[in-house]
């Protein structure tokens, strides 16, 4: 009976990561191309360089959360007893955990740097005062936070 309790418990994680893995592959493998082009199309160096960031890093994260993904698969429950199983499972858990507390600084500030490098120049066009970049930080601190609230405590709460 406990042992097939844990394995339900496995099945709904591993839904819960694939349903979420699945809403960012789709979300940053269809900005990339659009990033990827606005690159190329752009004239300033700047705003080119900051698309490029932005689209490295998109598609980065897809082949990060790709990885992730493969080493949190389904292990071989062949041999098992129920201790050893409850203690994979909550390595399990552990990892996507961990994985998901990163996040916010291997893709979040490197994505923001990127946006950032593409709009400061409207920023400081439409709002040339210092309060413009008081303002365009507090919108990157905001979006980051975002970020945090999202995964650090919505995702790892699931």
């Amino acid at each position: 009976m406990t042992i097939q309790l844990l394995r339900e418990k496995q099945r709904s994680l591993r839904g819960l990561i694939w349903g979420q893995d699945l809403a960012e592959y789709i979300l940053s493998l269809a900005l990339a191309p659009l990033t990827a082009l606005a690159a190329w199309k752009a004239k300033a160096s700047i705003i080119q360089l900051g698309h490029g960031i932005a689209t490295i890093m998109l598609v980065a994260s897809a082949v990060v959360i790709w990885v992730n993904e493969r080493r949190t698969s389904r292990f071989h429950d062949i041999d098992l007893n129920v201790l050893e199983y409850h203690r994979r499972l909550l390595q399990l858990y552990d990892r996507r955990i961990r994985f998901l507390k990163s996040v916010k600084f291997w893709y979040a500030i490197p994505l923001l740097f990127g946006v950032s490098l593409v709009m400061r120049p409207l920023f400081v066009r439409i709002l040339p005062t210092p309060w413009g970049m008081v303002l365009f930080s507090g919108l990157l601190l905001i979006v980051w936070l975002g970020v945090w609230q999202m995964n650090d405590v919505r995702r790892v709460g699931d």
